[in-house]
Formats: structure tokens, sequence, C-alpha cells
């Protein structure tokens, strides 16, 4: 069962890496003036530090860098802010300098990577 959760994070983290190589691609063929505008920023959510959660890195499945795009459990001690804020938000939410969102069948990942 071990093995294919690691196969199953692994397609998924190869995907997700995919994905975003295809948007960047994709962003170099769109006319000037066409591109989304990201709303700002929000502001950090209110009695969590997140620099403190134990961030899993999609690179090296290690503690990922304070600036890395990385995923945490949703049921992560610490996380229960972050993940009421997401769902009052349809899974998704730009706090910082990151873009966050659910993920997995169950939304029991809890996706961070840099706003662009």
């Amino acid at each position: 069962m071990d093995k294919q959760v690691e196969f199953l994070v692994k397609l998924r983290d190869a995907s997700l890496m995919l994905a975003d190589a295809a948007n960047e691609y994709l962003e170099t063929f769109a006319p000037s003036g066409t591109k989304e505008n990201k709303p700002a920023a929000a502001s950090p959510l209110p009695g969590t530090d997140s620099s403190k959660l134990p961030r899993k890195s999609y690179k090296t499945k290690q503690q990922a860098e304070p600036n890395e795009a990385a995923w945490i459990f949703s049921n992560t001690e610490g996380a229960e802010s972050l993940l009421a804020t997401l769902k009052s938000k349809d899974g998704k939410a730009t706090i910082d300098v990151f873009d966050y969102q659910l993920q997995g069948k169950d939304h029991q990942f809890i996706a961070r990577k840099p706003v662009k």
C-alpha cells in the first residue's frame, strides 16, 4: 500500500509540474494585454505562523525551503485557520506571496506555490 501512495504522490507532483510548465509556455503566445491580472495578495492569516508548518517539497519530499512550492496534509496541527480560509474560498486563496489550494479527492492536501 505504501508503494501505491508513494507512486500516486509522485504522479500528482509530476502532473502539477507539467501543468505549470505548460501554462508558462502558453503565456508566451498570449497577445499583450490579455494576461490575467491576479488580485493583490491577501494579508496573512491572523494568529497563524505558517512558516512553522512541516511542508514537504515536491522535488525532494523533505522539509521545504521557505520560498519553495510545497504541500502539507490538511489535518496538520496548526493548519486549521488556513484550511478554514481555503474552504470558505472554494479551495483557493492567495496569502502573502503564495497561492494556496486544496487538493485531493477529499481535500486531504494543502498545496502552495509562489505567486507569479
